[in-house]
């Protein structure tokens, strides 16, 4: 609240922040999303500008993400997403395998045709 109430900050700086905190403490039971809007609307931003907080929980909030965006929701949430990379990780190095095994079937093959070659 400090930083809304900054005459310092502009007005799209509050809002960005009020978006931030929206999204990060929409879930939470004790989030105080309404009381950042009317700070965000007595302390310099319109209130069409003010609503854009709501339409961001509607088009991005916790209900329509597929993962938790600030990674606070619970311990495992850090081991998931390691899991994650780990996945792509093993599945590049499967793919990087395979051609490795395509490309020395392809060197032997070639050494084979030029073998031929040079009997007939």
């Amino acid at each position: 609240m400090t930083l809304i109430s900054a005459s310092a900050v502009p007005a799209s700086s509050k809002l960005r922040l009020a978006i931030l905190y929206a999204l990060r403490y929409q879930k939470l039971p004790t989030n105080s999303i309404a009381g950042v809007i009317d700070a965000l609307i007595r302390n310099g931003v319109t209130a069409d500008r003010a609503r854009l907080v709501y339409i961001m929980l509607n088009f991005a909030g916790a209900d329509i993400r597929q993962d938790d965006l600030f990674m606070n929701e619970n311990f495992f949430s850090r081991g998931k997403t390691a899991l994650k990379g780990l996945k792509v990780s093993l599945y590049f190095t499967r793919e990087v395998m395979l051609m490795m095994r395509e490309l020395r079937m392809c060197i032997r093959n070639i050494h084979l045709i030029s073998l031929l070659r040079s009997i007939f």
